[in-house]
């Protein structure tokens, strides 16, 4: 049943006091910078169901690299230079001892000789990153993926998450020029494409026919997206939903119930309870961190 257009916009209460979410939202002010750190608290900081496409068993006798993969590398006790083949190709990289790099396959898959692989970079992790970052920023795609791989020295292991996240900051930060390469080489890797196809979807398309679009079954459509986003296919599609309400409202005067139902939502109790489950806060608390 259609709510009143004389609602107000949301009453509840603040949950989550100390949650980190809530830490970053009221620190920041300003439209863009809202719609980032909202995109970002509501994308990585939630846990991942499934880790089992980001591991690798025996990390030491990892010596393949799938394309828009990447894997931290130490240098062997022998110091010869790492060797990485693909394509009929061969690339020499020396690494100093005692340090690590990150080695990022291109276009083509690569192995590798003389390394001990000390990390495997967590793949879905990495690849939403990157897709949600060029979704943000309305990034043109690629137009042609590089063939070598990419070598980055001096970072560390990074099998958890949160180390890779902070990687990738510091990196965007302090060189976005080699940021923007590594992000050409992820783009080759499946998870990196399944991504950012289906933030480029609305919201309240159909599983079904996003698999059809991209040239899968549905079956396989939903594993891939699980492997991705590490939660089904419908559970991501409902929480883009929720991101672009929430983005809706923190910049604008609709009236909640108006905005909750031009989303697809069948009232307003229906949107408010369905951000809270995604970030521990209403979105009335969310527009006041923003606009106070």
């Amino acid at each position: 049943m259609r709510q009143s257009r004389q609602s107000v916009r949301i009453a509840s209460n603040p949950v989550g006091e100390g949650s980190a979410f809530r830490r970053t939202i009221e620190r920041v002010r300003g439209r863009a910078i809202a719609g980032a750190a909202i995109l970002a608290a509501m994308e990585m900081t939630r846990p991942c169901k499934s880790a089992s496409s980001d591991t690798v068993a025996g990390i030491a006798s990892v010596d393949r690299i799938d394309r828009g993969r990447a894997i931290v590398v130490a240098a062997s006790d022998c110091h010869a230079p790492i060797v990485l083949r693909g394509g009929g190709e061969v690339w020499r990289v020396a690494i100093p001892a005692g340090a690590h790099a990150l080695v990022c396959a291109g276009s083509i898959a690569i192995s590798m000789e003389g390394a001990v692989a000390a990390g495997t970079v967590p793949a879905s992790v990495l690849s939403r990153w990157m897709a949600f970052r060029d979704a943000a920023f309305d990034a043109a795609p690629v137009a042609e993926v590089p063939r070598h791989p990419l070598v980055i020295p001096g970072c560390k292991e990074m099998r958890d998450p949160l180390e890779l996240c902070a990687f990738l900051v510091e990196l965007l930060r302090r060189d976005p020029q080699l940021h923007e390469r590594l992000r050409t080489h992820v783009a080759a890797g499946e998870h990196y494409q399944i991504a950012r196809y289906v933030l480029g979807q609305a919201p309240s398309a159909r599983v079904g026919d996003l698999a059809a679009s991209y040239g899968l079954s549905a079956t396989h459509f939903r594993l891939r997206c699980g492997e991705v986003f590490g939660r089904s296919a419908k559970d991501q599609l409902r929480q883009l939903r929720a991101s672009h309400a929430l983005l809706s409202y923190q910049g604008s005067e609709t009236l909640l119930s108006d905005l909750a139902l031009d989303a697809g939502y069948a009232s307003q109790s229906h949107f408010s309870d369905e951000i809270k489950e995604f970030v521990g806060l209403s979105p009335r608390h969310i527009y006041k961190a923003v606009h106070q």
